[in-house]
């Protein structure tokens, strides 16, 4: 659980993105499906939008994207999406 305080739903998104991210990994997966219903967003984060490449929290999960690890980031619809992780 994270205060976010008052932000927009992209930024928040990120935050989600980052935050399972990083529990994953901290847990051992060695494997990561995220299924996103932002088509934005998953351009940015597989590197297909130049947007908000400087944003220092879209760095950091590419940071840990780029770790020794399977991720798959794709867009689904809103009604269809979730995280999945799956053990070595």
């Amino acid at each position: 659980m994270r205060d976010l305080g008052s932000c927009s739903v992209p930024m928040m998104e990120l935050w989600v993105v980052h935050d399972s991210s990083l529990h994953a990994w901290r847990l051992g997966y060695c494997r990561m499906e995220l299924e996103i219903n932002n088509v934005i967003m998953v351009q940015i984060l597989n590197g297909e939008s130049i947007m908000l490449t400087d944003n220092e929290l879209v760095v950091r999960i590419k940071g840990l994207m780029s770790r020794s690890w399977d991720v798959k980031i794709s867009h689904v619809r809103r009604e269809a999406n979730m995280v999945v992780v799956v053990t070595c």
